[in-house]
C-alpha cells in the first residue's frame, strides 16, 4: 500500500507477485508478507483495511486498487506446476503435491474441490470480487503483458523497476494436457475468470 501515491497493489497468486514483494516490500509504507497474509483479497482489502485508510482521511475514492490476472487456464495450470515442487514430498504439505498427477487428473481435483487441486487459490474472480460480490479492483492488468504493469508502477511511484524472477514454477515432468470433456467442464467453471480476463485491455 502507497497511501501518499494513492496506491494499493493486490498480490494476485501466480502472477509473478514475489518478484514485486522483493522489489517493492521495503520501500511500501504498508506491506504484507508471507502466509495467509501477503495475499490479500479484495473483499478482505474493502473489510479490513480500506476503513483503516478511511480513519486517516484516505476514503475510497481516493486512491487506485489494482492487481494482476492470468489468462485462466495458465494460472490452473502454474499451481499444477508449482505443486510439483520436491520440497512439497513430505511434510505438513504433502498432500498437495503435484508431482505424480497428470494435469488431467489434477484439473478433477480442482474441480472436485478436495487436495491437491487449487483449495488455497480460490479463484482469480472472487479474489478481485469485493463484498458486494463484484468486480472491485479499479484497474487488472494482464499477467501476459507484465511490461505494461511495470510500467504502470514505474509511472505511479516516480521510480524504475528492475525486477528479478523468484518462485518460478518448476517444469512438471508431464505436459498439461486435458481431454476433450474436462477442458469443456474447466472451461464452464472458470467462466467468470474467462469474462472478466476478456475485458481487460491488451
Amino acid at each position: 500500500m502507497f497511501p501518499r501515491k494513492d496506491l494499493v497493489v493486490l498480490a494476485m497468486p501466480k502472477c509473478g507477485t514475489t518478484a514485486l514483494e522483493a522489489k517493492l516490500g521495503k520501500r511500501a509504507p504498508v506491506a504484507f508478507r508471507g502466509g495467509g497474509v501477503k495475499h490479500v483479497s479484495m473483499s478482505q482489502f474493502e473489510r479490513h483495511l480500506a476503513p483503516l485508510l478511511a480513519e486517516s482521511g484516505r476514503e475510497r475514492s481516493s486512491y487506485e486498487v489494482v492487481s494482476l490476472f492470468r489468462e485462466p487456464m495458465s494460472w490452473v495450470e502454474s499451481w499444477w506446476r508449482y505443486r510439483s515442487r520436491e520440497k512439497l514430498t513430505s511434510g505438513p504439505r504433502q498432500a498437495n503435491f503435484t508431482g505424480h498427477l497428470s494435469f488431467e487428473n489434477f484439473v478433477e481435483t480442482h474441480l472436485e474441490g478436495v487436495a491437491p487441486g487449487v483449495v488455497d487459490g480460490g479463484s482469480q474472480s472472487d479474489f478481485v470480487a469485493g463484498l458486494d460480490g463484484e468486480v472491485g479492483v479499479d484497474r487488472l492488468f494482464r499477467y501476459e503483458r507484465f511490461d505494461d504493469f511495470v510500467a504502470y508502477l514505474e509511472e505511479r511511484l516516480s521510480r524504475r523497476l528492475e525486477l528479478e524472477q523468484v518462485n518460478v514454477s518448476p517444469d512438471h515432468p508431464e505436459e498439461p494436457t486435458l481431454s476433450t470433456a474436462t477442458r469443456a467442464r474447466l472451461e464452464e467453471h472458470l467462466r467468470r475468470d474467462y469474462e472478466i480476463y476478456g475485458s481487460i485491455p491488451g
